[in-house]
């Protein structure tokens, strides 16, 4: 039994006995036997049906690879990656991002190391639906200012309507720590040493620093962002890019 199968027998068996000891809770053990039993293979057969369409797209590419997939050993490990993800990934648009992703890490073959098509899948699905638009929305080559990204978002996007501006300063927050985008001065201004107690983003409790209605330092709206070379190219292997 590999160490799947033995995490699933447990949570199975952990919820049998919690649903038996008193009627609320056979709803949740119920729940996990259909995810278990349907959603789980039902996942991973539209994940495949995906990604024959993505290999099909690119099939050229593929074929000049067929030596490398045959003789490296690598691409098994990466697939077995990916599957163990979408498995348990609820999201069907992040699925298909995954199905996109292996198709290019495929096509890839030598020019993207084994660690880094392992890193690319684990840094996706570490990152939300939200997050990867927030990363789509900055350009290839370009910083883009935080308030104009605010504003691009408040047209665009449902989600921000509903999570707000403290998400999105999350959502940064996880990029940047994800070693995908870095913050960068602003063109025409001068570099400001920090207080001690600010924070990151310029939250901290700071004296004398204007703050809009979120309770934000005005001056992170202000703020640059830009790809680093590795968010770069996970962006474009996920072809999620902005216009």
């Amino acid at each position: 039994m590999t160490h799947n199968e033995k995490t699933v027998s447990l949570v199975a068996a952990g919820l049998r006995s919690i649903a038996a000891s008193f009627p609320g809770a056979a709803s949740i053990a119920q729940a996990w036997n259909e995810y278990e039993a349907h959603w789980q293979s039902a996942r991973v057969n539209d994940f495949f049906e995906v990604l024959k369409s993505e290999l099909e797209a690119i099939a050229e590419r593929i074929e000049r690879v067929e030596k490398y997939v045959r003789q490296s050993g690598e691409i098994p490990s990466v697939i077995e990656r990916t599957i163990n993800n979408v498995r348990r990934e609820h999201s069907e648009n992040k699925r298909r991002i995954f199905a996109r992703l292996l198709a290019n890490e495929i096509a890839a073959g030598p020019d993207l190391s084994y660690d880094d098509k392992l890193n690319f899948i684990d840094i996706l699905d570490a990152l939300t639906d939200y997050d990867v638009l927030v990363l789509s929305k900055i350009p290839l080559y370009n910083p883009r200012e935080v308030g104009e990204l605010e504003q691009d978002l408040y047209r665009t996007s449902t989600a921000f309507l509903k999570l707000g501006f403290g998400r999105l300063l999350r959502s940064l927050s996880k990029l940047e720590s994800q070693g995908l985008i870095y913050g960068v001065q602003q063109l025409g201004t001068s570099e400001e040493t920090p207080s001690a107690n600010e924070t990151r983003f310029g939250m901290g409790p700071v004296s004398g620093v204007e703050r809009d209605p979120d309770g934000v330092d005005s001056r992170f709206r202000e703020k640059c962002f830009e790809l680093t070379p590795y968010g770069r190219e996970f962006l474009q292997m996920i072809h999620t890019k902005a216009d």
